[in-house]
């Protein structure tokens, strides 16, 4: 369980920095969703 929400918090983190140049890619919370959906799995 922790970490699932290590994870979402490094997702919500990563998602909101924007790193690689994703900040480009579509709104917050799609990047957001996708960033905490790619983490997940580890």
């Amino acid at each position: 369980m922790l970490d699932l929400v290590v994870a979402t918090c490094s997702g919500l983190f990563v998602g909101l920095v924007g790193p690689f140049g994703s900040y480009l890619n579509g709104a917050h919370m799609v990047i957001v969703a996708y960033w905490v959906g790619a983490l997940w799995p580890g």
